[in-house]
């Protein structure tokens, strides 16, 4: 593929910073990661910086002048739809990149061996309710892109409470609203240690834009998933019996 030729020029940082003042910085942790790495490979190509002036000027001219102007855009829209088209510019048009490529594979995977176990929701966080307790899975991706872990946990049929008082619901509480236990899948040691499920460099080193054939992810989401029928669905059932 060919690459997009690097451009230098002086006002990139300027208009980098304008943009993230004019859109602010996304919320969730995962948008966030998309949109920083969006943000620079974007100044690191000519096509990416002419995308950046266009879209901050624009963005400029769309946003309320002040505070009773009304709602204005939607920020976090904005923010995905620069996040994408700077990912897409800067790569020639490609608008796939190494994560989208992992959480395609990932969604495949969780279709073929999760949702026949009975587990609900969406990446990055899966449940599976029963009588007796609610069994919990959530995908947590590396804030600079490249690897993710695979969280499990449990609580009671009912959800969790928190340490302070509110409660998660058994229809949304999230392995990540359990403080503790909550192992990585994937660890020699589980459920101690860590492990992380590596699919490609962060995305400020060599190589990170480069996607893999579809094989190699699809492989390493069947293998991650794999854990939880051996370490994941035993760590649950000795919660419940530790609990019960």
């Amino acid at each position: 593929m060919r690459q997009a030729r690097r451009l230098v020029l002086p006002c990139r940082s300027d208009w980098r910073g304008r943009l993230r003042r004019v859109l602010g910085n996304p919320r969730d942790p995962n948008l966030r990661a998309e949109y920083n790495a969006g943000l620079e490979t974007g100044a690191r190509t000519a096509a990416g910086v002419e995308l950046m002036l266009v879209v901050a000027r624009t963005t400029i001219d769309l946003q309320p002048r002040h505070a009773d102007d009304g709602a204005g855009s939607d920020p976090v829209g904005l923010q995905a739809a620069v996040a994408k088209g700077l990912r897409s510019t800067a790569l020639g048009g490609n608008g796939m990149r190494p994560r989208e490529a992992m959480d395609d594979a990932l969604k495949d995977a969780i279709t073929q061996n999760l949702r026949p176990k009975g587990f609900t929701g969406s990446l990055p966080h899966l449940r599976r309710r029963s009588d007796a307790q609610v069994c919990l899975v959530s995908f947590q991706f590396f804030s600079a892109g490249g690897s993710f872990a695979v969280e499990v946990a449990e609580c009671g049929p009912d959800g969790f409470t928190t340490s302070w008082g509110k409660h998660k619901p058994p229809h949304t509480v999230t392995a990540q609203d359990i403080p503790a236990p909550r192992p990585r899948l994937g660890s020699a040691v589980f459920p101690q240690g860590d492990h992380w499920f590596v699919f490609g460099p962060r995305y400020y080193e060599p190589g990170a834009e480069k996607l893999q054939p579809r094989a190699e992810y699809k492989a390493l989401a069947v293998d991650a998933l794999r854990y939880i029928e051996s370490q994941a669905e035993p760590f649950w059932q000795q919660q419940l019996s530790a609990r019960t």
